[in-house]
């Protein structure tokens, strides 16, 4: 199933399968998920401002060509470490096909 170029903010789903599902360009803004199957879902340009997502299977899904899974491991692995000391100054952070400049 293909999803482009819809608004649909606010919106509340339970208990979908959304396996393989594309979602282009649509606006989930606050939106909530509950107990969804997004296994291989793939997700690109889509607004995502303060959605929720729970209970959910993110086997495969990717948001912007990055696995969701892999995004989870490096968040808990940077969560764990300590950055106290350190000084960052004009560097970029490569993401596939946007890298993103980050300055003081």
């Amino acid at each position: 199933m293909e999803i482009i170029e819809k608004s649909i903010p606010s919106s509340k789903f339970d208990d979908v399968n959304l396996e393989g599902t594309t979602f282009n360009n649509i606006n989930l803004k606050n939106s909530i998920f509950t107990d969804i199957n997004f296994e291989n879902t793939k997700i690109s340009n889509v607004n995502m401002a303060n959605v929720e997502l729970s209970d959910c299977n993110l086997s495969g899904m990717t948001i912007e060509g990055i696995l969701v899974l892999d995004m989870f491991e490096a968040y808990n692995k940077l969560r764990e470490s300590d950055f106290t000391e350190n000084r960052y100054r004009d560097f970029l952070i490569p993401l596939p096909q946007s890298p993103r400049k980050i300055t003081e």
